[in-house]
């Protein structure tokens, strides 16, 4: 995918990320599932605009190539206790 190899696109991506976890947390949401797919470069930008302590937890899934192609849970984010 080229359109994350340059910055622009990716501070888009994480200012539209920023948008959406302000909903998030306006709708009082107690838990967030992402599902990605895509370049590293847009996973790296998801995980610097997420912020434990203001946001519920997030559980982050991973497409998985292996016999049945599909996303497998791979880490929660959470507040740190």
């Amino acid at each position: 995918m080229r359109c994350l190899r340059h910055p622009d696109p990716l501070s888009q991506l994480s200012r539209l990320y920023g948008e959406a976890l302000a909903v998030v947390r306006e709708r009082k949401c107690r838990r967030l599932h992402l599902y990605y797919a895509g370049p590293a470069a847009g996973a790296v930008a998801f995980g610097r605009a997420f912020n434990p302590v203001m946001n519920p937890p997030l559980e982050v899934y991973q497409y998985s190539h292996h016999a049945i192609p599909c996303y497998q849970w791979a880490l929660e984010l959470t507040r740190p206790r």
